[in-house]
């Protein structure tokens, strides 16, 4: 459903990044879950502290890895305080925690490549 979308941004040189999948320990073999199976973006593998690919995360040849385990990150104001002030906060773990390192340093990547005189990145 949502390929023409990716395969548009992608043409207009906007970097995807997506969470791979947090199913290999289920399935103990490579692969990626949809959208990171698209070719139109770039899977997201989670590793640990140590670098080490997390147990969990689903891999493939095309991942980039980033941390994704034990990160401290925000979470609805209805999970603990409910009291209206966005002050909650949680650890997860997931390739969901590792792709927003990705996209934020693709982003970083991008603007230094920019500033260089670099175009069409």
């Amino acid at each position: 459903m949502l390929e023409d979308e990716f395969a548009q941004l992608k043409a207009d040189g906007i970097f995807i990044s997506v969470s791979a999948g947090n199913s290999f320990e289920q399935f103990r073999a490579k692969g990626l879950s949809y959208p990171a199976s698209s070719s139109n973006v770039v899977p997201v593998a989670s590793v640990d502290a140590n670098g080490q690919m997390s147990y969990f995360s689903q891999r493939n040849e095309r991942v980039i890895a980033a941390p994704g385990e034990n990160i401290i990150s925000t979470v609805p104001d209805y999970l603990y305080s409910f009291d209206g002030r966005t002050n909650d906060f949680a650890s997860a773990s997931g390739t969901s925690m590792a792709a927003p390192f990705v996209a934020g340093a693709s982003t970083l990547v991008r603007q230094a490549m920019q500033f260089a005189g670099q175009s069409n990145i």
